[in-house]
């Protein structure tokens, strides 16, 4: 029993994978990249562990983000463990408003029962301080709504992942982290697709009842 319930979980992951467009496999790539170069090749002040938490971060992240704009169940494995290490990465900057966010809002407190939700159908170290502030607060008022949107399964949740992705690139890029801004505005892009796939999603709903 335990033989198929893997055996499903691993075929629902590889159909997952191949509902993926070329510009998504292509931004894939190019995350995997940067991930690569820096995890080897750390930035200054960047702790070698900190920079292969970065790497899978980044992967499982944007993994995480194209599952999610398509509908997709199994974003969520990919969810808890970005949002594992996002935290490890959020609390060793400081970043503290964005940290408690992932910590108490979206993990573990959603995650599960947005999984749960979800399952049910088919499928200051350097930086400007005081701007980084006001970004990081952004992030964290927008994204309880967002995450919240998220866990009901609402289309308009893209509407506010598309605002909080374009405050945080701009954060990451005063930050100057390449990693993490390439994988915000992978999200930024993403957010946009996921707003005309859940559209059309919602469309084909109503012409079905």
């Amino acid at each position: 029993m335990d033989n198929v319930k893997n055996d499903n979980f691993i075929v629902n992951i590889g159909r997952a994978f191949k509902s993926l467009k070329w510009y998504e496999i292509a931004m894939c790539i190019i995350m995997l990249g940067i991930s690569i170069y820096y995890a080897i090749l750390p930035q200054e002040g960047t702790p070698q562990w900190l920079a292969i938490i970065n790497f899978v971060s980044g992967l499982c992240g944007i993994i995480c983000v194209f599952f999610c704009a398509k509908a997709n169940r199994m974003n969520f494995p990919f969810a808890v463990v970005n949002t594992t290490v996002f935290m490890i990465y959020l609390a060793y900057f400081g970043i503290w408003a964005t940290f408690w966010l992932e910590a108490i809002v979206y993990f573990p407190a959603l995650s599960f029962w947005a999984g749960n939700t979800w399952m049910k159908f088919a499928d200051q170290f350097g930086w400007n301080v005081g701007i980084m502030k006001w970004l990081d607060s952004a992030i964290f008022a927008i994204g309880v709504v967002a995450v919240v949107l998220e866990m009901l399964r609402y289309t308009e949740q893209y509407v506010w992942w598309l605002v909080t992705d374009v405050i945080a690139v701009a954060q990451y890029a005063l930050k100057k982290d390449p990693v993490y801004t390439t994988k915000k505005t992978i999200y930024l892009i993403e957010a946009i697709v996921g707003i005309k796939n859940w559209g059309n999603l919602a469309k084909k709903n109503k012409e079905n009842e």
